[in-house]
């Protein structure tokens, strides 16, 4: 890589940086991205709702384990833990208050 080249490199990366810090500070970034991960939490929702009924139970989050990147325990202890009211279901508003608090949307 050429001098001329590696300046570029940090030219282009000193802009980006300066567009990322205006994103991050004006507030629209942050909103964009907790759209995107909130929509992205509500799709896993309903991919996993195989009873396409609105309501996760806990048979259908411990059968969707692997997809979610935990074994069956792991899942189990993942909808006790979201299940605040102890209903033995998962509705919408809990999994958003959940993603909410752990990814950085609240």
């Amino acid at each position: 890589m050429s001098s001329l080249d590696l300046h570029l490199d940090l030219l282009l990366f000193s802009l980006f940086f300066c567009f990322y810090k205006k994103q991050l500070s004006s507030g629209t970034f942050r909103e964009k991205l907790r759209v995107k991960r909130l929509e992205k939490v509500r799709l896993a929702f309903d991919k996993i709702d195989v009873g396409n009924d609105g309501i996760l139970n806990r048979e259908e989050v411990v059968a969707a384990a692997h997809s979610l990147g935990m074994t069956p325990e792991e899942a189990g202890l993942f909808f006790d833990s979201v299940d605040h009211d102890g209903s033995g279901f998962l509705d919408k508003r809990e999994i958003d208050k959940e993603a909410a608090n752990h990814v950085g949307m609240a």
